[in-house]
């Protein structure tokens, strides 16, 4: 019987890893010490979701929401709290499966849940994350910027200066991705967090974002 190892079933990258695929399973690859992101390429597709975050984005009213809970507690701030836009329970439902995957994985109650209109990059420097790991899906619009270790000078981070001096190394998302990234407080990664950044936003161009964290 042969086993099929982390780096023969998904595409990686040098170490620190990045892991990328087309099925939920990616996801546990962030369990893995030397796994920095794992990357879920268009998981969630479902129908009419996509008219829910266009109007979402032409709203008048920004849709804005922080909460932490269940992921049926996910589900109704969404309905209660999000503008009353035509088919947002498809939105509500999608992100309680996602909630619900979310806390599985890490063996959780409930998970903190923030979800965001942007019309500008919200953190626009290069950083790390002081939690153990982020989840980050951009709905619409550009989608996190990130950089692998061969790239960056961590020293950098603390300061003024820019951690990439190279603008061809930085790597970028995708909308409709699911990134679950490490950050500084995952036992053994001290150092070591994901470098990302928000992108920049062109005149009138705007992002819908989501993101859980450990509750």
């Amino acid at each position: 019987m042969t086993t099929t190892t982390c780096a023969e079933k998904y595409s990686l990258s040098p170490v620190p890893l990045r892991v990328s695929g087309h099925d939920w399973s990616v996801l546990t690859a962030i369990y893995n010490d030397d796994v920095n992101i794992a990357v879920g390429r268009q998981l969630l597709d479902a129908p009419g979701l996509s008219g829910v975050v266009s109007a979402l984005l032409n709203h008048s009213q920004t849709p804005s929401l922080r909460m932490s809970g269940s992921p049926q507690q996910c589900y109704d701030a969404i309905i209660r709290d999000l503008p009353q836009v035509s088919s947002l329970a498809v939105l509500a439902e999608t992100v309680k499966l996602l909630a619900e995957a979310f806390t599985t994985l890490f063996d959780l109650d409930k998970v903190g849940l923030r979800i965001d209109r942007l019309q500008r990059a919200m953190c626009p420097r290069f950083h790390v994350d002081h939690v153990p790991v982020r989840l980050l899906w951009t709905l619409s619009g550009p989608a996190t910027e990130w950089l692998p270790e061969q790239a960056l000078d961590r020293s950098q981070l603390r300061g003024a200066g820019e951690p990439c001096t190279d603008t061809n190394m930085i790597q970028q998302l995708k909308a409709g991705d699911i990134a679950l990234i490490k950050g500084e407080a995952w036992e053994g990664n001290e150092g070591r967090g994901l470098v990302h950044r928000s992108p920049a936003l062109l005149l009138d161009e705007q992002r819908l974002v989501l993101t859980m964290d450990f509750a």
